[in-house]
């Protein structure tokens, strides 16, 4: 079955006819073209149609020239910049090529520079006409296609150090919680205190774009000489947060969802909040290694209760005299393909947390 490539652009400012000659040559090359101009009549909006169309791409290729598009309302991004950050956030290998030559208009510029500040996951180029992109097409998704492969964890030849919640109060407590840890493997250059002190407000942005802050939500923004934190404050209990550390480990955090007296344990939405954790770290680009390390831990786990019926629950941990179930680093994952497997990194480490958890205590 061919790989589907989603071709996302304007079509001002000369692109139009660039986007009409890419799509047969994608064909060629045996890729499956997605275009918004090549959907029927759908009952949906466009917005819909192209956010549809991003999900079911294999590969997001993205053309960047002078012009920015429209804005949305609700938003305020051009639906081209949409596209690229559900691409992302999606962990979808991306392909960007800027057109040279052209000068772009405000918006168009600030979208560029956020693209080529996006390391993980991208292919960047330029190209000058019609005929340089095609004759640079082939090789450019050569190497994205390269990217789709299965997870692999390579074993760690040494112990990683994890910076666990209850370890550090500047968090506060917030009932069950669970916590998605990033670590670097091998040598890295800490953030410097000026470096740290910019970073909560990016914090902050990674946080609304993968879903774990509201838009609109008051953040509490904070820097020290050892981390920089934004998290949600309800009083003096934090319910989300993310946090990097000047060692460049990163720290995600969510309170887990409530129903009757307890937390609600339920190992596909542990899945997938692991995962959104993950895209999130990774969103962030502040790791240079080659590999990092991935710890999850949750608790406190005495409230901590299932489901049994539409009005009852069961809390089998309750009085089991642990305070937490953390699962410490067991091998190192390639940076650069974190966004794209974090689905099952997040089913794995979710599987994982569910059989330490029925582990009885010695």
């Amino acid at each position: 079955m061919a790989l589907k490539v989603m071709l996302s652009s304007v079509r001002r400012g000369g692109l139009g006819p660039v986007r009409d000659a890419v799509a047969p040559v994608l064909k060629i090359l045996r890729y499956e073209p997605l275009r918004f101009e090549d959907v029927t009549n759908q009952p949906v909006p466009p917005r819909m149609v192209c956010v549809e169309l991003v999900e079911r791409a294999d590969i997001y290729l993205l053309l960047l020239g002078a012009e920015y598009g429209d804005a949305m309302p609700d938003t305020g991004l051009a639906p081209t910049e949409e596209e690229w950050t559900i691409a992302r956030n999606a962990g979808k290998p991306i392909v960007v090529f800027r057109q040279s030559g052209v000068t772009p208009e405000l918006r168009e510029a600030e979208f560029i520079a956020t693209t080529e500040a996006y390391a993980t996951g991208v292919f960047r180029g330029t190209f000058t006409d019609t005929g340089d992109l095609l004759g640079k097409l082939e090789e450019a998704l050569a190497t994205a296609v390269e990217s789709i492969q299965p997870m692999r964890l390579r074993p760690l030849t040494g112990q990683l150090a994890v910076s666990w919640r209850e370890d550090d109060r500047r968090f506060g407590g917030s009932g069950v919680v669970l916590e998605t840890h990033m670590v670097p493997v091998g040598q890295i250059e800490r953030l410097s205190a000026t470096t740290l002190r910019e970073l909560p407000t990016r914090l902050a942005r990674a946080g609304r774009d993968h879903g774990l802050f509201p838009e609109g939500q008051a953040l509490s923004l904070d820097t020290t000489e050892h981390a920089a934190v934004a998290q949600t404050d309800r009083g003096d209990r934090t319910v989300s947060g993310v946090a990097i550390t000047a060692e460049r480990s990163v720290t995600v955090w969510s309170a887990l969802q409530t129903q009757q007296l307890g937390a609600v344990y339920d190992e596909a939405q542990i899945a997938g909040q692991i995962a959104r954790d993950v895209r999130l770290a990774a969103s962030l680009a502040l790791v240079p290694s080659e590999d990092v390390a991935i710890a999850v831990g949750i608790g406190p786990i005495d409230m901590l209760g299932r489901v049994t019926g539409p009005n009852s629950m069961t809390f089998p941990f309750m009085g089991s005299g642990r305070g937490a179930a953390r699962l410490e680093p067991t091998g190192a994952y390639p940076t650069t393909s974190l966004a794209r497997i974090a689905p099952e990194i997040g089913a794995e480490l979710a599987a994982r947390l569910t059989l330490r958890l029925e582990q009885r205590p010695s």
